[in-house]
């Protein structure tokens, strides 16, 4: 709101122009209230209509000007919005912590990939320690969810299939997740534990509703575990790997043509475990169930 005070012409005059307050409406839309007209007896305080004319034409055009610095200064206020800056911070990080790992990266690094000072960092996460964490946790939430999805209801095959289409997938559009596994695996880092819980134990559990002779054969040998081991090291171990065979490849490791095909390799392999009808380990003992791994009921 724009407050704007007529000028006093006279200080003779009984009535003297009252405060005009301009309510703007929107860029050029504007409205005077509350600015009574001057005493007509009081000759010295007339004013003419040029003069009020122009007076007003002023006042709409900075109403104009104020409707557009409030309105911009909104629009920047929403752009620096607590919640962007830090969902920028995340961002960053997550690019950070998956290119040099918890221990190599520093909070200033971040901070300054934002464009924020340390300091202002702070405002949004405790410490570095709060930020891995944090960053974790949002990978985890998108990972995690194909899982949690196939847990609800029968696991049939072409279910299996297409949770697996699905998670091929999201690792070649966001490959930072198996590259902060990767060097958490090397060396360690905050939250590691919680990691394992939600990520991977759900895959290394026996669960009774597997149907598929060659998952059942998985289970009654022990093998399951080096079975999921070695299904996620196919999948993660190649977008923290394959741009090192770009030039083998002959084309981008992370290309149309090149997920097809790692789709292809990976269907094959999980069809002829489903459909294996046979002794799993054959000719080997039985391998011992890892400690803390139980079968779901």
């Amino acid at each position: 709101m724009l407050a704007v005070s007529w000028p006093r012409l006279t200080s003779s005059c009984e009535l003297k122009f009252q405060e005009a307050r301009l309510f703007t409406l929107g860029p050029g839309l504007s409205t005077i209230s509350a600015c009574p007209a001057p005493d007509p007896g009081c000759e010295s305080a007339r004013v003419s209509a040029g003069r009020r004319a122009g007076i007003l034409r002023f006042l709409s055009y900075a109403s104009g000007r104020v409707s557009a610095a409030v309105v911009n200064t909104a629009s920047r206020s929403r752009r620096r919005a607590p919640g962007n800056t830090q969902e920028r911070i995340l961002d960053a990080a997550e690019a950070l912590f998956a290119r040099k790992g918890y221990q190599a990266t520093s909070v200033g690094e971040v901070a300054g990939a934002v464009g924020i000072r340390s300091p202002s960092l702070y405002n949004h996460f405790r410490n570095k320690e709060a930020l891995y964490r944090a960053v974790l946790e949002r990978l985890l939430d998108r990972f995690a969810a194909p899982m949690e999805a196939l847990a609800h209801g029968p696991i049939t095959e072409e279910r299996l299939l297409d949770w697996l289409d699905t998670i091929v997938r999201m690792h070649h559009a966001n490959p930072n997740l198996a590259r902060l596994l990767q060097h958490a695996a090397l060396s360690g880092g905050p939250g590691t534990g919680e990691l394992i819980e939600r990520f991977f134990r759900p895959m290394m559990m026996r669960d009774p509703r597997l149907e598929q002779p060659g998952l059942r054969a998985l289970g009654e040998s022990g093998l399951q575990p080096w079975a999921v081991m070695a299904f996620n090291n196919l999948v993660m171990s190649y977008v923290t790997m394959a741009p090192m065979y770009r030039d083998l490849l002959g084309q981008d490791p992370f290309g149309e043509e090149a997920l097809e095909r790692q789709l292809a390799l990976v269907r094959t392999l999980l069809l002829a475990v489903l459909r294996f009808d046979g002794a799993a380990g054959a000719g080997y003992p039985p391998a011992p169930t890892p400690s803390g791994i139980d079968e779901k009921r």
